[in-house]
């Protein structure tokens, strides 16, 4: 009987020892297991501040990773039924959905517009890297991007990220 009661306490410690040292860590909102941050964001010509003079059906959709380890961003962006071809994406930090932000990020501007319906792939790391402020509003869906075309140079859509 004795054995036994040594043995079982033996695997009880062993397994609170194991249980604590895998303890996540706090990283905020949006926190996977993993490591990772998911985001989302639909974007829509209702979304805009103020609204475009040229009306659209365009929308988009923005979706992206955050490595939380090796402190890298990848995204995609793709958008449909643009008014007229887009010239430039950016994304805007910080903001609610019913304020603007500063532009802090071009994800790309181009010369020769790009088709109505498009997208793009881009990453933020390294010398490009986010600022602990900037991850904090991203976590917090304090950020947006906007999607420019020739017709609405102001903008014609926006979207708003947030963790999913």
């Amino acid at each position: 009987m004795k054995k036994y009661s040594i043995k079982c306490t033996t695997i009880i410690a062993l397994a609170a020892i194991i249980i604590s040292s895998c303890a996540k860590t706090d990283l905020g909102p949006g926190y996977i297991e993993k490591g990772f941050v998911y985001f989302k964001g639909d974007g829509s010509y209702a979304q805009m501040t103020p609204v475009p003079v040229t009306p659209s059906i365009g929308t988009a959709v923005f979706s992206g990773t955050y490595d939380n380890s090796l402190q890298i961003l990848n995204y995609s962006l793709k958008w449909t039924g643009m008014s007229t071809g887009v010239t430039k994406a950016d994304f805007f930090f910080p903001s609610s959905q019913v304020q603007n932000g500063l532009q802090a990020r071009n994800m790309f501007t181009t010369t020769t517009a790009r088709p109505v319906t498009d997208s793009i792939t881009g990453v933020i790391w390294t010398v490009n890297s986010l600022t602990q402020q900037e991850l904090a509003d991203l976590k917090a869906g304090k950020v947006y991007y906007t999607i420019t075309t020739s017709a609405n140079t102001g903008g014609e859509i926006r979207g708003q990220v947030a963790v999913k």
